[in-house]
């Protein structure tokens, strides 16, 4: 389920791809009883530390300790040189076979009660906050949904949407359970941990 994502076009004598042009760098602390609990930010403002344009990484997702950093190719010598530290945690990077990889993301259940399925409600729900809260991150084009960014507060969200806000992280709206005797819709989410 990545979010970033790679288009490769081959020529018309070439049947498949011979090597993918990303990889993946498995981070972890040189000293694990030490290290803190990082987060998905930590990570990645330790990588735009080091200059790197945006569009060079992929997905970094974070299992216990551990991180998995999505690459492009010509970038991970590099990373695996600098990248020393994040935060206070000294650590090291070595590359991993992707086709071993299994992650599976972490999520926490968000259920509650919206007067209607507008964006702007929804996300008020998913990070407690309330709807003049999030507005200005709609409007400030920091919300995308399904990838594509949504700048309208009346979006209407569908079942399986993901959707992802900078600086609170991303969610995927499961749809309406019931509806209340007064019209509320009791909905649920799954937002990543």
């Amino acid at each position: 389920m990545a979010e970033r994502k790679v288009v490769c076009f081959l020529p018309s004598y070439e049947e498949k791809l011979c090597e993918y042009p990303f990889t993946c760098l498995i981070a972890r602390p040189v000293n694990p009883r030490f290290a803190e609990n990082l987060s998905h930010r930590d990570y990645l403002g330790a990588l735009m530390n080091l200059g790197i344009e945006r569009s060079k990484i992929g997905d970094i997702l974070i299992e216990d300790k551990i991180c998995h950093i999505f690459c492009m190719e010509d970038m991970a010598d590099y990373l695996c040189r600098e990248l020393s530290f994040v935060r206070h945690t000294n650590m090291v990077l070595e590359r991993a076979e992707i086709k071993e990889l299994s992650i599976t993301p972490k999520f926490e259940t968000v259920s509650g009660s919206v007067a209607s399925l507008r964006l702007d409600c929804i996300l008020a729900l998913a990070w407690q906050s309330s709807r003049s809260k999030m507005t200005p991150y709609i409007e400030g084009e920091k919300v995308f949904v399904n990838g594509r960014m949504v700048t309208s507060n009346s979006f209407l969200l569908k079942e399986e949407d993901i959707v992802s806000v900078r600086g609170f992280g991303r969610f995927v709206y499961r749809g309406v359970e019931t509806e209340t005797k007064k019209g509320r819709l009791f909905i649920t989410l799954d937002r990543y941990s």
